[in-house]
């Protein structure tokens, strides 16, 4: 996750540690659902209020995608391909699963992979 850079810097760290643990509960229903985080799929968590710290943001699941900086490195196991968990609000969710929109076009309407819990809805 590449998280929006705050201007208060007590709240930035709470965010950034928020944010470790966001991937930790994605990892962590990968691994329980036998699930690859695939590009271009979405993940829903059973949030019921928002993903930041506060949980007040409109951001309740996530779409994943390829990382736009780094697709991929060498490591001694192999290739790692990197992909980029990018929030999205309850509205954006529904459309999702209702297949009003695929998420390779709401990726596009969203516009960047920076996580921004302020960011409007594009539904």
């Amino acid at each position: 996750m590449r998280i929006k850079k705050l201007d208060d810097k007590k709240m930035d760290e709470v965010e950034s540690s928020n944010a470790i643990n966001l991937v930790s509960i994605l990892a962590d229903e990968a691994y329980r659902s036998d699930r690859m985080l695939e590009d271009y799929s979405y993940v829903g968590l059973g949030f019921r209020k928002g993903v930041d710290y506060k949980r007040e943001s409109d951001k309740v699941a996530f779409i994943i995608v390829p990382d736009a900086r780094i697709s991929s490195v060498e490591g001694p196991f192999g290739t790692v391909h990197l992909r980029q968990a990018v929030p999205i609000s309850k509205s954006e969710y529904d459309a999702l699963k209702s297949k009003q929109i695929d998420v390779r076009t709401l990726y596009e309407k969203i516009g960047t992979d920076l996580v921004d819990f302020d960011r409007p809805s594009v539904i």
